[in-house]
């Protein structure tokens, strides 16, 4: 089972990235950093992240690129950050990628906290949900086997 603590923060500008990480560094996160989203597209397929706190507009890939590309291989909630307020309420962006939530700079380091809290608990129990179904599934199977091989003595 993967850490549910673990998050990765994905901003261009060093001072933004670090002001995000040094607000949730009480708070018990692993915390690892890309500075654009080729880097953090590279990091999201080689680990497993509870929450993504990433920028909108950055060079090489921007941060709705990004999402786009990691829900294809993977389901973790998306936090987008923005210097732009318009950006978080593009219909685009909420009706087809539906990220976890939105904050715009400069934004209030509890709002940050709380959100980041919420997406961890999110991920948690999407993953626990996902474990039972499987869980569910094989002994399910394992049942039908157990009828299929008592039915071929049966007839």
């Amino acid at each position: 089972m993967s850490n549910f603590k673990h998050i990765l923060v994905v901003d261009d500008d060093e001072i933004a990235r670090e002001t995000i990480c040094n607000s949730l560094e009480d708070s018990g996160y692993v915390i690892d950093q890309a500075c654009n989203g080729a880097e953090a597209k590279e990091k999201l397929l080689g680990e497993d992240y509870a929450v993504v706190i990433c920028d909108i507009r950055m060079p090489e890939m921007d941060g709705i690129t990004l999402l786009r590309k990691i829900k294809k291989n993977k389901d973790v909630p998306f936090i987008f950050v923005t210097g732009y307020p318009g950006d978080a309420t593009e219909e685009e962006i909420l009706e087809e990628l539906k990220p976890f939530g939105f904050l715009v700079k400069p934004f209030d380091h509890k709002s940050l906290r709380l959100l980041v809290d919420n997406a961890a608990k999110h991920y948690e129990f999407t993953q626990r949900r996902k474990k039972l179904l499987r869980e569910m599934e094989e002994e399910g199977n394992k049942r039908i086997q157990k009828y299929i091989n008592t039915l071929k003595y049966i007839t």
